[in-house]
């Protein structure tokens, strides 16, 4: 079963590199990224993801900006039938939430509802949590970071929510590169403001322009693997063990780190923002 399950796999994804192209040598790179690694660990995720779905009786997921806007985007193409919303969130959001940014979390993160993202230690969302009255709320990560010491030095982690993971790290790994990978090309949400009764972002500046057309370029890879499910069956990936598919994502993950473009295309911009938002929040720099 593990051999078939990935040899449907690697058929998938192979279709999927060679019905892209772009002649710019690091654009082709992030195309290359996206389908050959990121769709693969985002595929195996959604197994474990609906594993705890089933198992937890959750009725709605609440898929967190702007990391999961690709993930959103497969899960819906393979789960339409589940309950699902883009939540705009950030580290700023949910640390200083108005009143309106209140109002709209309540809209979203009701009961029976779970909170998705790719990655993080969950201190700034159990911090929101507390804020909403919510305790015991589930959360479904990729990769679940250690928690960091000086967001524990700020103001440790609330104790209102129950974490589920997808990867069970042998090892501490770094999660700079699943966010570069699946970054979406708007701004950091940093509100919400209620407008004639409808939720609006109020977003930070957004990416340089040259930031944007490489996103651009490795989202639209993105979509037209997606199209391409209807056309193969992966359906043997959904029977793979959990250990399995936990290790089969590690894997994917450490390769993802060595790709080198991913920081010559990203990481300048990616560290100014990162500059920005500790400053605001007030915490060293990074």
């Amino acid at each position: 079963m593990d051999q078939e399950a990935l040899g449907s796999l690697a058929l998938f994804m192979r279709e999927a590199r060679l019905r892209s192209h772009h002649p710019d040598h690091a654009l082709r790179a992030l195309q290359n990224i996206q389908t050959q690694i990121n769709v693969p660990i985002l595929l195996l995720a959604t197994v474990q993801l609906l594993r705890v779905v089933e198992a937890q009786n959750i009725t709605s997921l609440v898929f967190c900006s702007r990391d999961c806007e690709q993930w959103l985007e497969l899960f819906r193409a393979l789960r339409p039938d589940i309950a699902t919303n883009y939540y705009y969130s950030s580290r700023i959001a949910r640390l200083h939430p108005s009143d309106d940014y209140r109002r709209y979390s309540h809209d979203l993160i009701k009961p029976g509802s779970m909170v998705v993202d790719i990655c993080g230690t969950g201190w700034s969302l159990s911090h929101l949590f507390a804020s909403l009255g919510l305790q015991n709320q589930p959360v479904f990560l990729i990769h679940h970071v250690e928690k960091l010491a000086m967001y524990e030095a700020k103001r440790p982690t609330a104790d209102t929510q129950r974490i589920y993971t997808a990867m069970a790290p042998t090892r501490k790994l770094p999660n700079v590169a699943i966010e570069l990978i699946n970054t979406a090309e708007h701004g950091s949400a940093l509100d919400i403001r209620f407008i004639a009764g409808a939720a609006v972002p109020v977003f930070a500046a957004p990416w340089p322009e040259t930031i944007r057309t490489a996103i651009r370029t490795q989202r639209q890879a993105f979509a037209d693997t997606v199209k391409l499910l209807p056309y193969h069956n992966i359906a043997d990936i959904y029977a793979l063990p959990p250990a399995r598919i936990s290790a089969l994502i590690q894997t994917l993950y450490e390769h993802l780190n060595t790709q080198p473009v991913l920081r010559e295309v990203f990481i300048g911009a990616y560290c100014e923002e990162a500059r920005d938002v500790h400053g605001t929040l007030g915490l060293p720099p990074p």
